[in-house]
């Protein structure tokens, strides 16, 4: 639990310091040039950052409930399919 709570605490961390701080600066700065597609790159590796350095730590993905969630979802080769279809 402690080690949940940790990744949890972090994860949260890095998430406000990296995506939330690149969008104070390109509010608070217009002229650095990240804008809204800097905000959203930065939010994107952030997270995947700390699905890569958290990630052991929280198999919730690996819980069979969620897997049968994921699993009404298509994936990219299906989706493809259907557009060739």
């Amino acid at each position: 639990m402690q080690e949940k709570l940790a990744a949890e605490t972090f994860g949260t961390f890095w998430l406000v310091l990296g995506g939330c701080g690149s969008a104070v600066l390109a509010a608070a700065f217009p002229g650095v040039g990240i804008g809204l597609t800097g905000v959203s790159f930065a939010f994107g590796l952030t997270v995947l950052t700390m699905a890569y350095a958290v990630g052991g730590t929280m198999r919730e993905l690996q819980d069979p409930h969620h897997r049968a969630t994921l699993k009404k979802f298509k994936t990219v080769d299906e989706l493809i399919a259907d557009l060739n279809s």
